[in-house]
């Protein structure tokens, strides 16, 4: 349900004005073709006027939006007070979880490597038992025996430590899960290709007024448009 709009009397009588003259105004305008001295001055008296009128009723719009927009601007202030240590504890503690599942990453990867390793020095000392056993070396092989089991147990231990973090933690306040989103960061400005670039139109028209008139694939010129007085 939308909120009835409710505008002062006196405002309401100024907005019935404007509106009743609108059609007179845009009447007249549309059917007039500047062609004379006579039919310039008359296109000049109503185009004062239309100015006139936009800008009392500009006046009028702020002054009455203006209480308003200043009660918006109070209510979100105090709520972006209220909230400052909520936003503060929330990017802390977004960073520190990141920072904690990189790190499980980055333990898990090196677990990963270290059980790989294990497992090959074993398959190594099994290869070099059976060769010492088959030339009668009983005690090495009984010695490269017992590294190799024990280079296996320290393999399986490995990839415990190797598994993968959980990409979720529960509680019964809320619940975290690690995401993957696209993202970029700007290496080299100019090898990026011209359709991803925008112009800064701003920075260009701020450039003229200071005088530049020269810019590389920019055409500065002038324009004629009517100043009009009320």
């Amino acid at each position: 349900m939308s909120a009835m709009l409710v505008i002062p009397e006196q405002e309401d009588l100024a907005l019935r004005d404007w509106r009743a003259r609108g059609a007179i105004v845009k009447a007249e305008a549309l059917s007039l073709r500047v062609s004379s001295e006579e039919t310039k001055t008359t296109a000049t008296g109503l185009l004062g006027a239309c100015r006139k009128i936009q800008k009392d009723a500009e006046a009028k719009r702020v002054s009455l939006v203006t209480p308003f927009n200043d009660h918006v601007k109070a209510i979100n202030g105090l709520f972006r007070e209220v909230l400052a240590p909520f936003v503060e504890a929330d990017t802390h503690l977004d960073g520190q979880l990141l920072a904690r599942r990189r790190e499980e990453v980055r333990l898990a990867a090196e677990a990963t490597a270290a059980a790989e390793r294990q497992r090959l020095e074993a398959e190594a000392m099994l290869r070099e038992a059976e060769r010492a056993e088959a030339a009668g070396k009983v005690d090495i092989a009984e010695s490269l025996l017992d590294t190799a089991v024990a280079c296996e147990q320290g393999a399986r231990v490995a990839e415990v430590q190797a598994q993968a973090p959980a990409r979720v933690v529960r509680t019964a306040a809320g619940t975290s899960s690690v995401r993957k989103t696209w993202a970029f960061r700007v290496l080299d400005p100019e090898a990026i290709p011209r359709k991803y670039l925008d112009l800064n139109e701003a920075r260009v028209r701020k450039a003229i007024m200071a005088g530049v008139r020269d810019i590389p694939g920019i055409e500065v010129y002038q324009e004629e448009s009517l100043a009009v007085r009320t």
